[in-house]
């Protein structure tokens, strides 16, 4: 789950034990809140509080500067390896390269954004995880193809690569709920509209979309939220989306079947 904005920023020690209490992996908080003024490095806080609330959720830190070259940035990833031993740390391809292993402490998850093909051979060559924008695939089933190609020109196991997406999501207990949670959501016009490119309608209904996400060779969604005061009921439905469907969101799996028929039920089954 991706917290970027100033509301959700405020609550999020709240935010960070219900994420912890339903079992989702990972929290990740920007570098910088990117609707905020301050152009120093804000999420130092934002990383204690997430440390200081949770006993199990890895903590994300999506950095958008190069902490070998900007000074805030250096120093937020300084705090954050101090604060956390559960840290990931996301960063653009340009700032991907075998240096930035150096800087990292040793087990940190390093996530590499990769919008374009070249991108995709730096992800294959240092990531831990590539990450995709859900704005920028047009054929999700071509693009992780086109990493795992990637990771054999790396002469590396494809497997050993995580595909993260990042996808916005709003999920309702009716779609007109999901609706009206994502109804002028401001950074669903950056992150693209939950309803086109994400997760949205009823929990049968985006869990139907996460199945197809996983069957395409995604190994993680992370996900944006609309800022609603029930955000506890969206936590809950999220997280249910996968429970006991884990054998058919693996890659490959084939779907679950149609349970049978009730006994002394007459109709018949489409093309019998």
């Amino acid at each position: 789950m991706i917290l970027d904005s100033r509301d959700q920023v405020a609550r999020l020690g709240e935010v960070a034990r219900m994420c912890d209490d339903a079992g989702i992996d990972a929290l990740w908080v920007p570098e910088r809140v990117p609707d905020t003024d301050d152009v120093a490095s804000p999420q130092g806080d934002a990383l204690d509080a997430v440390a200081a609330n949770t006993t199990r959720l890895r903590v994300g830190l999506m950095m958008s500067s190069d902490p070998r070259t900007d000074g805030d940035a250096a120093a937020t990833l300084r705090r954050a390896s101090v604060v956390t031993r559960r840290l990931e740390i996301a960063v653009p391809a340009d700032v991907a390269d075998g240096r930035i292993r150096d800087l990292l402490p040793e087990g940190v998850r390093l996530s590499v954004a990769t919008p374009h093909l070249a991108a995709m051979d730096i992800a294959a060559r240092v990531g831990d995880d590539a990450v995709l924008s859900a704005t920028s695939v047009a054929d999700l089933e071509t693009t992780t193809a086109q990493l795992r190609a990637c990771c054999q020109r790396a002469e590396r196991d494809p497997d050993t690569l995580g595909i993260a997406l990042e996808v916005p999501v709003s999920i309702g207990r009716t779609r007109a709920e999901a609706e009206a949670r994502s109804r002028g959501e401001a950074r669903f016009n950056v992150v693209g509209s939950p309803a086109d490119v994400g997760v949205f309608g009823t929990l049968e209904e985006c869990q139907e979309r996460v199945i197809a996400f996983a069957h395409a060779g995604v190994t993680d969604l992370r996900c944006y939220l609309p800022s609603n005061p029930d955000i506890h009921d969206v936590i809950a439905q999220l997280t249910a989306v996968t429970i006991g469907t884990i054998d058919v969101l693996t890659p490959g799996a084939p779907r679950s079947r149609d349970p049978d028929p009730p006994q002394m039920w007459g109709g018949r089954r489409m093309g019998s």
